[in-house]
């Protein structure tokens, strides 16, 4: 009997190595610039983007383009939903790390 099973969704999550939490001036300028947006805003405010990193689309049941999923609290507390191997979750990590490293250099 052959295994028909697969990967299709990993989660990942952790902690970025913050020194401060970021500001609201920060907060601002991760939205305008690299394209986060503000999920929860009056109880723990998370910053989110689909990361596009895939070359091929894919459409969920919903008739939209999968792509992972990052969310990260003012914390440093990070989710990675989405991905499809390690390699990819990696390569996502670096790709935020860049972001804020750019427009947040304070809070490392």
């Amino acid at each position: 009997m052959k295994n028909n099973l697969r990967i299709s969704n990993i989660v990942f999550t952790g902690k970025m190595p913050f020194k401060k939490k970021y500001n609201e001036e920060e907060k601002k300028r991760l939205c305008e610039r690299a394209g986060y947006i503000v999920v929860n805003e009056e109880n723990s405010p998370i910053l989110s983007k689909s990361v596009p990193i895939r070359n091929k689309e894919e459409l969920s049941v919903h008739g939209k383009v999968k792509q992972p999923y990052v969310s990260i609290w003012f914390s440093g507390a990070i989710n990675i939903v989405g991905v499809i191997s390690v390699k990819e979750a990696n390569k996502v990590y670096e790709i935020v790390m860049k972001d804020i490293k750019k427009y947040c250099r304070r809070v490392l």
